[in-house]
C-alpha cells in the first residue's frame, strides 16, 4: 500500500474500515478507498480508487484481490464503496463519486468472486456513502442520501433492476 498525504489535510496514520464486511463461503471481503495502491501499469492513481480487499483467515490479515473502480480522467473520485452478494451470486460494488458537487452515484458487478469488475455504470444521480444489504427475503437495499436520505430497491436481489428512489428524510447529512 502506498502512504497518501493530501495539501492542508490531515495524516490518517492508519488504515482503518468504514463499510460493512461480509462472508462468502470462507472468505471475508472488504471494499477499500482508504489505501492506495499501484495502479496494473506501475503508476500511482491520481485520486482515489475503490479495491476488493479480501481474508482468508477470518479478518487476521487482508489482501488485495482487484481494483474495483477507478477514473483515469480525474473526475470522479471513486470513495466510499459498499460490495454485497446478489440473489445471482455475483458482488455488486455502488461507489459514492462527489465530493463537493453532485456527480452520479455508481454501480458495478463482478460474476467471478470479485476478481475482474465490468465498467461502472450510473445508478443515480448523486449519493454519499451508500450501504447495500441482501434482506432475508432476496430484496436488495440500498441507503443513501445527500440531499436528505433515500433508498433504492433491486426486487429481485439483482442489484441490475430498481425501483424508483424512495426518500425517507428530507433534513439530514445524507450518511446512513
Amino acid at each position: 500500500a502506498l502512504a497518501r498525504t493530501r495539501k492542508s489535510d490531515y495524516v490518517i496514520p492508519r488504515p482503518y474500515i468504514d463499510n460493512r464486511i461480509f462472508r462468502v463461503g470462507d472468505r471475508l471481503f472488504y471494499p477499500d478507498f482508504h489505501l492506495s495502491h499501484l495502479l496494473s501499469d506501475g503508476s500511482m492513481p491520481e485520486n482515489f480508487a475503490c479495491w476488493c480487499m479480501v481474508s482468508d483467515d477470518n479478518g487476521r490479515s487482508w489482501q488485495r484481490l482487484a481494483l474495483i473502480a477507478y477514473d483515469e480522467t480525474g473526475e470522479l473520485m471513486m470513495r466510499e464503496p459498499s460490495l454485497v452478494q446478489t440473489t445471482g451470486n455475483e458482488l455488486a460494488c455502488v461507489i459514492r463519486c462527489t465530493h463537493h458537487e453532485q456527480k452520479p452515484m455508481l454501480i458495478t458487478w463482478s460474476s467471478d468472486g470479485g476478481e475482474k469488475w465490468e465498467k461502472p455504470v450510473k445508478l443515480h444521480e448523486f449519493g454519499v456513502m451508500p450501504q447495500t444489504l441482501l434482506l432475508g427475503n432476496n430484496v436488495l437495499v440500498i441507503s443513501y442520501g445527500r440531499p436528505g436520505v433515500q433508498l433504492l430497491i433491486s426486487p429481485d436481489g439483482s442489484a441490475r433492476k430498481w425501483l424508483p428512489p424512495i426518500q425517507v428524510a428530507d433534513d439530514s447529512c445524507g450518511y446512513t
